[in-house]
């Protein structure tokens, strides 16, 4: 018997996932790349220990912002799986950044 979840139990993990969640996973990501310089989902999720799908969603989204914190670079590696993945970078100006508050985070995010 599958559990079916309440309206307000669903709308409370979408704010979650939205807001401190999101934040929180672009802090890692962040502070991730500014170790390893550049890599793919997988390297990312490895030095920030998130999941490599986490790690996917939430660089799709910051390449997507005004202004993106991060780029597809020309570059691409293989994954364990043997597929060809995009090697991603920060934005010159998003690296060394120390990010020690989220307060950082979510002023560039919701400028």
């Amino acid at each position: 018997m599958q559990k079916t979840l309440s309206d307000t139990s669903l709308s409370a993990y979408r704010q979650l996932e939205s807001s401190d969640m999101q934040s929180a996973h672009y802090h890692k990501i962040i502070n991730a790349l500014n170790k390893i310089g550049k890599g793919i989902c997988e390297e990312i999720a490895d030095v920030c220990e998130l999941h490599k799908s986490q790690v996917h969603r939430r660089v799709s989204e910051m390449e997507k912002l005004d202004p993106p914190l991060i780029y597809k670079t020309e570059e691409k590696r293989k994954t364990s799986s043997g597929r060809s993945a995009y090697v991603y970078q920060l934005r010159p100006t998003q690296k060394h950044i120390q990010l020690e508050s989220t307060t950082l985070i979510q002023a560039k995010l919701f400028v």
